[in-house]
């Protein structure tokens, strides 16, 4: 099982599904949602984290949110929260304009915002509902657009490449390579296209010949 594919420890472990909402940086627009009990680490680099983002600012391995006992256990020995932990990143996190101690976890509130890097700003919701309808549970998205316009310049250039073939380019190089395979070949001013009114010498000898 992968990093981001975080599941549940055991069916005590229940509460709010968590939802991170990419507002700002890389992955701007995209969402992410995990059950209670998970693991979600974000970094720059995909291996080893659940989120990657590829953000100058953020480190390797930069924060980490999961799900865990109540961190004030006088008051709620059995409850279980969702808590922000900053993984000794070198740029640092900020919790709502407040940044985060390395190593210190601190309580996610719903609405929260937690900045990271130098662009990407992440927005904190909870739902009871859990990851229904949700397309990112744990993974990345990929981009349909960048898909797409990969096949449509594929092909414009077969396209381009029958045109050609129609106009009769890149016939000298065919024949190059025809060449290089030690194949006898016939230059093109010698060679006699039907339909033509007119022959120069070199035609005319191979016509005879």
């Amino acid at each position: 099982m992968s990093p981001a594919s975080a599941a549940a420890s055991g069916p005590e472990e229940q509460g709010p599904t968590l939802k991170l909402i990419v507002e700002k940086g890389p992955l701007s627009g995209q969402s992410f949602c995990f059950g209670p009990g998970s693991r979600v680490q974000i970094g720059r680099v995909v291996r080893g984290n659940s989120i990657s983002i590829k953000d100058a600012g953020i480190s390797s391995k930069h924060v980490l949110i999961q799900f865990g006992p109540n961190l004030d256990s006088d008051t709620a020995p059995n409850c279980c929260q969702w808590t922000i932990t900053d993984l000794a990143s070198s740029n640092g996190t900020i919790l709502n304009d407040t940044q985060l101690e390395p190593s210190e976890p601190s309580v996610l509130s719903d609405g929260d915002v937690v900045k990271i890097g130098e662009l990407t700003s992440i927005i904190v919701k909870f739902d009871v509902t859990g990851c229904k309808g949700e397309d990112n549970i744990g993974k990345t998205r990929r981009n349909p657009r960048r898909g797409a316009a990969g096949r449509g310049q594929r092909m414009v250039e077969l396209m381009a490449i029958d045109e050609d073939s129609e106009l009769g380019l890149g016939f000298k190089d065919k024949l190059g390579d025809m060449a290089g395979n030690g194949k006898d070949v016939l230059e093109p001013s010698s060679v006699v296209f039907s339909g033509s009114n007119s022959v120069d010498q070199s035609e005319a000898d191979l016509c005879i010949s």
